[in-house]
C-alpha cells in the first residue's frame, strides 16, 4: 500500500472508529451512581420459609431488625418484586400499614423514631418469583432432574423473594429457618443450630452470627451424598447428588489445602463457622460465593477420565477466595464489583501458582490477558472502577474477572511479595464484614506499605485499555553497550493514558545473564547498558507481568536461541509463536519439531504444534504424527489432532481415527473427530454418525459429532435431510444439555430451509432450561428465517431480564439480525478489524524505518 492510501484510510478508520466509540461504551454511560441513601441500618434478618414445588411458590415470614440514622425516621423501604405482602406488623404484634409499590414495599412504623433507635417488625407474604429462587423436580421430558431448590441473590435477586434493603452497602447477622420435607436436608449460611420434626417434615435453623450482605443469603434444599474434611478447626462439607458420589472428592480434597493457603497468603484466617460446597442441579453459573455456603454447578464434577482434562481446582479456589474477599469485605456498590471479582480470580491464580508451579500460574495469567484483550479489542474498553453503569450484570465482564487479576499481579510485582501481601492483611483487619470502594482498598495498601499508589490506581482502575509497547534494541561493539529503545503506540486519549510501569529487561550475553528495573512512563525512552559481549537475547518484561501488547524486533538466530535457552517459560512460548513466519524455512521447522520433544513446559509444546501448522510438509506431518502418540500431555494432543487435520494428507485420517477410538482423553476423541471433518470432509460422516452414541464428559464427544454432520458438504438431498433429522433428535432428547446446545447450534448451520429444523429451534426457545433457551435464540438469529419471528418475540414477553446470564438479550440480538438490523454493526466490525490492520502495517513500516536510521549506528 502507497503511503498516501495508507493515510486516507486511516482517515476514513478513524471517521468510522468516531462512530463506533458510542457502541463500545453504551452500557457505561450515563448519570452517575452511588450507593442509595437509606434511613434505617439493617441489623438482623430473621427469615421463616417453606416452598411449594408444584406451585413453585414461597410461603414465608422476615423479620427485619433495623436501628434508625436520623431523628424522626419514620418509613423503612424495603426492595421486593412480585411480593405478596399480607401482613406488616411490630414485635409486639402491632399491625402497620403498608403499601407495595412495582419495586419497593414501604411500611409505616407509625411512629417517629428517635436517631439510634432500634427496630424490629415482621413482613408475612407470598411469592412466586421469576428470579432468586430455582425449583428443580423431575418432568416427563427430563425424569432424572433431582427434587431441589436453590436460591441465588446476586446481583439484585433476593429481593425477588425476600423483602429486604438488598444491596451491598448494608450488613447484617440472618437467621434462615426451612421447612423442608423428609428426606430432603435444607442448607444455609452459618451454622445449624437445631433440626426438629414437623410432621412429614423437618425444620432446619441456620444461624450467621456475623454480619453479610442479604445477596450473600442462600437456601438449599435437597437429597445428598456428603463428602468431609477439616482445616485448621473448619469443618468442610461437599454436598451433591448421590450419583456423584464417589466423584465428590476428586473436586473437592484440595480444599483444606486451599484454606491453609489462604490464611497464610492473607494473614487473616478463614472468617465464617463452616465452609459447605453444594453442587446443584441447573445452576446458572459455575459457582456462588454464598457465605459459607457456595453453591456449584455440578458439571464441575467429573469422572477419572475427564481429568486428564478438567480440573475443579480454579473455580473452587475462586470461590474459597470469595469468602475473603466479597464475604468478608464486600464492594460497597456494584461499579466496585472488581473488589470481590477480581481478587477471587487473583487468588485463585495464586494457589495454581502454589500448588502446580509458577509455570502453570504465568501461563495462566497470559490466558487472563488474552480474555480480557478479546473484550477490549472487539466489544468495548472501559475502567474497572466506575460510577456510571446501566444494569449490574453488565459488570461482570472480562473487564471485571481477567483484567482485574492481572491489575492485581501488577501491584504484586511494583510492590514485591512482602509488602504487596501486608498491604492485602491491613485491608482484610481494617474492613472486615464491612463494605468498601476501591479508594479504600488504595489507602489500606498505602498504610501497610508507604509507597503512593494514586498513579497506579488512576492508570489501571480508574481508566481504561493498556499499553502498546514496540521494542528494539542495538549493540555497539565499539562502546560495548547495548541501547534499547521503548516506544507506547496506544492511542492516548480521554479514556487511555500513557502508562507508567516499572519494567525488567534481561540481557543474556555467552557470559551470562543480567537484569536491569527501569521505568517506562514517556511516549519513547532509549536506555542504555553496558555489555561486553554482543547479547544473544534481549527480553523485555520476562515473567510476563505487566498485561501488555508487545512488538519486540528479533532475528531467526535469536528467536531459535529464545526458544531453546530462555529460562522463562513465557520467552520459550513467543518464540514458539515468533518462528512461524519464517516458514517456509525447514530448518525452522526441524527446529520446532526438536523442541516439542524437549521442551517441559505442555503449554510451549501447544504454541509450537500450532506454528508447525504453517509448514505444509511431509517432515512436518511425520513429526506430529509421532509426538500424538507419544505426547503424555492430552492438551497438547489436541492441538496436534486440530493440527493434523488442518495439514491433510494420505496418512491423516487414519491417524485421526485411531485417536477418536483409543485415547484416553474425551476431549482428544473429540476434536480428532473435529479434524477429521476437516481432513476426510464427506468420508467423515459415517464416523460422526457412530460418534452420536458415544458417552463422554460434558458430552463433547457428541458434541463434536453433530458439527461434523452439520459440516458435511456435497450431500444429496436425502442425505441432508438425514442428517437435519439426526441433529433434531439430538436437540430434542439428547442426554444432556451440552450436546442439546451443540445440535442447537448445528441446526443454524444445517437446518436452513428445513421446517424441521425450524420447529425444533423455536420448540426450544421455550424450554425449561435457561441454557437451552439461549441456544434456541442465538441459532434462530443465525438461522435468520423470519418466520421465526414471532416466536422470538413471544418469548422476549416472557424471560425476565434479572438474571446475569438471562436470555433476554439474546433473543433482542436475534431478533435484530433477522430483521436485517445489523448491518451498521457488521460494518463497524469490519472497520474495526481494517483500523487494526492498518496500525499494525503503520507500526511495521515505523521499525523499518527505525532500522534503517539504526543501521550506521
Amino acid at each position: 500500500m502507497s503511503r498516501p492510501v495508507a493515510i486516507a484510510l486511516l482517515f476514513f478508520l478513524t471517521c468510522a472508529a468516531r462512530g463506533d466509540e458510542s457502541k463500545r461504551s453504551e452500557r457505561y454511560s450515563g448519570p452517575r451512581r452511588d450507593p442509595p441513601s437509606r434511613d434505617f441500618d439493617f441489623l438482623h434478618l430473621r427469615l421463616e420459609c417453606s416452598f411449594d414445588w408444584e406451585k413453585e411458590e414461597v410461603e414465608a415470614a422476615v423479620t427485619h431488625t433495623c436501628r434508625a440514622f436520623r431523628e424522626g425516621a419514620r418509613t423503612v423501604e424495603l426492595d421486593q418484586v412480585g411480593i405478596q405482602v399480607r401482613s406488616a406488623a411490630l414485635a409486639n404484634g402491632r399491625a402497620l400499614s403498608f403499601e407495595t409499590l412495582p419495586d419497593k414495599l414501604r411500611i409505616d412504623l407509625g411512629k417517629d423514631a428517635r436517631r439510634g433507635e432500634e427496630v424490629a417488625f415482621t413482613v408475612s407474604y407470598r411469592a412466586r418469583p421469576k428470579a432468586g429462587v430455582y425449583f428443580r423436580k423431575p418432568t416427563e421430558a427430563d425424569p432424572d432432574t433431582p427434587r431441589q431448590i436453590w436460591t441465588q441473590g446476586e446481583a439484585e435477586e433476593a429481593r425477588h423473594w425476600i423483602p429486604c434493603f438488598d444491596h451491598p452497602s448494608d450488613k447484617l447477622t440472618s437467621e434462615v429457618i426451612v421447612t423442608a420435607p423428609r428426606p430432603l436436608t435444607a442448607i444455609s449460611n452459618g451454622r445449624l443450630v437445631s433440626t426438629e420434626p414437623r410432621g412429614d417434615a423437618q425444620v432446619f435453623r441456620w444461624v450467621q452470627d456475623k454480619p453479610h450482605t442479604t445477596y450473600l443469603i442462600v437456601v438449599v434444599v435437597g437429597e445428598f451424598a456428603a463428602w468431609k474434611a477439616e482445616a485448621e478447626g473448619i469443618p468442610l462439607t461437599a454436598y451433591a447428588q448421590k450419583r456423584h458420589e464417589a466423584n465428590l472428592a476428586r473436586s473437592f480434597e484440595l480444599t483444606p489445602d486451599m484454606i491453609r493457603f489462604f490464611n497464610e497468603k492473607t494473614g487473616f484466617p478463614y472468617p465464617w463457622a463452616k465452609y459447605d460446597q453444594i453442587c446443584v442441579a441447573g445452576f446458572t453459573f459455575g459457582g456462588m460465593e454464598n457465605t459459607s455456603a457456595t453453591t456449584l454447578n455440578e458439571r464441575t464434577l467429573h469422572d477419572e477420565r475427564a481429568s486428564l482434562d478438567v480440573s475443579s481446582l480454579g473455580l473452587v479456589a475462586h470461590e474459597l477466595a470469595h469468602q475473603w474477599f466479597g464475604d468478608l469485605v464486600t464492594c460497597k456498590d456494584w461499579g466496585d464489583i472488581w473488589i470481590n471479582e477480581s481478587f477471587a480470580t487473583f487468588f485463585e491464580n495464586l494457589y495454581t501458582e502454589h500448588h502446580l508451579g509458577w509455570d502453570e500460574g504465568v501461563y495462566e495469567r497470559r490466558g487472563q490477558a488474552q480474555s480480557y484483550k478479546d473484550e477490549d479489542r472487539t466489544e468495548y474498553r472501559r475502567p474497572i472502577a466506575l460510577r456510571t453503569w446501566r444494569r449490574p450484570e453488565h459488570l461482570f465482564d472480562r473487564h471485571t474477572y481477567p483484567k482485574g487479576a492481572r491489575v492485581l499481579s501488577m501491584l504484586r510485582h511494583v510492590l514485591g511479595d512482602g509488602l504487596f501481601f501486608a498491604g492485602i492483611k491491613r485491608y482484610l483487619e481494617k474492613h472486615a464484614y464491612g463494605s468498601v470502594e476501591t479508594g479504600d482498598f488504595r489507602v489500606a495498601m498505602e498504610e501497610a506499605t508507604g509507597a503512593s499508589l494514586g498513579w497506579f490506581f488512576d492508570q489501571w482502575l480508574f481508566s481504561g485499555g493498556h499499553p502498546s509497547y514496540v521494542v528494539s534494541s542495538a549493540w555497539s561493539p565499539d562502546t560495548r553497550m547495548l541501547e534499547v529503545q521503548v516506544e507506547q503506540t496506544q492511542k492516548v486519549d480521554d479514556l487511555t493514558p500513557l502508562f507508567r510501569m516499572p519494567v525488567t529487561i534481561g540481557v543474556t550475553q555467552p557470559s551470562g545473564r543480567t537484569e536491569h528495573r527501569v521505568w517506562v512512563w514517556e511516549r519513547k525512552h532509549v536506555f542504555a547498558f553496558p555489555a561486553a559481549e554482543r547479547p544473544r537475547l534481549v527480553r523485555f518484561d520476562p515473567g510476563d507481568w505487566i498485561l501488555k501488547d508487545l512488538e519486540q524486533s528479533a532475528s531467526r538466530e535469536e528467536l531459535l536461541y529464545q526458544l531453546e535457552h530462555d529460562p522463562d517459560v513465557m520467552g520459550r512460548h513467543e518464540a514458539a509463536e515468533a518462528l512461524r513466519r519464517y516458514a517456509p524455512d525447514e530448518s525452522v521447522a526441524r527446529a520446532l519439531v526438536s523442541r516439542l520433544e524437549a521442551e517441559p513446559f505442555w503449554g510451549v509444546r501447544v504454541m509450537t504444534s500450532a506454528s508447525l501448522g504453517s509448514w505444509r510438509t511431509d517432515a512436518v506431518r511425520k513429526g506430529l504424527a509421532a509426538r500424538l502418540k507419544a505426547e503424555p500431555k492430552s492438551a497438547v494432543r489436541r492441538e496436534i489432532a486440530r493440527v493434523l487435520g488442518e495439514l491433510g494428507g494420505e496418512e491423516v485420517p487414519g491417524l485421526l481415527r485411531e485417536a477418536i477410538a483409543a485415547d484416553p482423553s474425551y476431549f482428544v476423541a473429540a476434536d480428532a473427530l473435529r479434524s477429521l471433518g476437516k481432513a476426510a470432509k464427506r468420508a467423515a460422516h459415517a464416523d460422526a454418525i457412530q460418534a452420536l452414541s458415544r458417552s463422554s464428559h460434558l458430552d463433547v464427544v457428541r458434541a463434536a459429532a453433530v458439527e461434523v454432520l452439520s459440516m458435511t458438504a456435497d450431500l444429496s438431498a436425502p442425505e441432508q435431510a438425514d442428517v437435519v433429522r439426526r441433529i433434531v433428535e439430538v436437540a430434542r432428547s439428547g442426554p444432556s444439555l451440552e450436546a442439546r446446545g451443540a445440535a442447537l447450534r448445528a441446526l443454524a448451520r444445517a437446518g436452513k430451509g428445513s421446517d424441521g429444523a425450524l420447529e425444533a429451534l423455536v420448540q426450544a426457545l421455550d424450554d425449561p432450561s435457561i441454557h437451552v433457551r439461549r441456544e434456541a435464540a442465538e441459532a434462530l438469529g443465525e438461522l435468520g428465517d423470519r418466520r421465526a419471528l414471532p416466536a422470538l418475540e413471544a418469548r422476549r414477553a416472557k424471560e425476565t431480564a434479572v438474571a446475569i446470564r438471562n436470555p433476554v438479550e439474546v433473543i433482542e440480538r436475534a431478533i435484530a439480525r433477522i430483521e436485517g438490523r445489523t448491518d451498521l454493526n457488521a460494518l463497524r466490525d469490519e472497520v474495526r478489524r481494517l483500523r487494526e490492520r492498518n496500525e499494525a502495517l503503520e507500526r511495521r513500516v515505523g521499525e523499518l524505518e527505525r532500522r534503517g536510521r539504526e543501521a550506521s549506528f
